[in-house]
């Protein structure tokens, strides 16, 4: 895109490259609707560059966020509707809702447990939760995400992640088969010793989060601090 405005100002110049300054600045300011043609094509810009995985990872979660492109699954007549929303139309976003905020939390440390995908707001979490380096610990299960951005939070805020790769070991475990001996329990007290101490949140798919609930209760830990979400697209 970038490189098709550069040749069609080039063309209006007339191929000399000196006047391109020039005929850019008469473009912008006296054709009708260029200045807003101009303004969205530095948002498109922005959108892109923040998306950018290095790139996020060096900024605050605000600063990218409020230039992100949203998704909206089709759930009903309410959510079918956006497709026929029209450019410029102001939309009013609410939220989050849900048990995956700091609204539910009553313990100091935290233990963030996710699965595939739904790492997604776990991540979110990790970054926007205040808490003092080892309060905060990180179990994922499933192929590597966000490695770059939890390696950040590791090394600045004392995030502890525990990656748990590889097929499930056992139908009735949550676990990978990398986990090592012992039973499930014995494998997130391992882990997470301190864990009926600490509020829970969990964000997977239902029979997978289904079956460390089961191990969260065996470990000690109260139903009233496990927050959980699924996630399913």
């Amino acid at each position: 895109m970038l490189v098709h405005l550069a040749l069609i100002t080039w063309g209006y110049a007339g191929g000399r490259v000196t006047a391109v300054p020039g005929t850019f600045w008469t473009l912008t300011v006296d054709y009708p609707g260029m200045l807003l043609a101009l303004a969205g094509t530095v948002c498109l810009i922005l959108v892109v560059v923040t998306s950018v995985r290095a790139a996020r990872s060096r900024l605050r979660h605000e600063s990218w966020h409020l230039l992100h492109l949203y998704t909206v699954k089709d759930l009903g007549d309410g959510s079918r509707l956006v497709r026929s929303l029209r450019p410029g139309t102001r939309v009013l976003v609410e939220g989050p809702y849900g048990r995956l905020t700091a609204r539910p939390r009553t313990r100091d440390r935290v233990a963030l447990i996710g699965a595939g995908v739904g790492i997604t707001p776990l991540r979110a979490l990790a970054e926007g939760l205040p808490y003092a380096p080892g309060d905060a610990v990180l179990l994922h299960r499933g192929a590597p995400l966000f490695t770059a951005e939890f390696d950040v939070l590791a090394r600045e805020r004392g995030l502890q992640v525990h990656r748990l790769p590889g097929p499930r070991r056992a139908a009735d475990s949550w676990l990978g088969d990398g986990a090592g001996p012992g039973d499930d329990r014995a494998v997130l007290l391992g882990l997470v010793p301190d864990v009926a101490q600490r509020d829970v949140y969990l964000c997977g798919p239902d029979a997978w989060s289904a079956s460390v609930r089961r191990t969260l209760a065996a470990a000690g830990v109260p139903a009233s601090r496990i927050h959980v979400e699924k996630f399913g697209w």
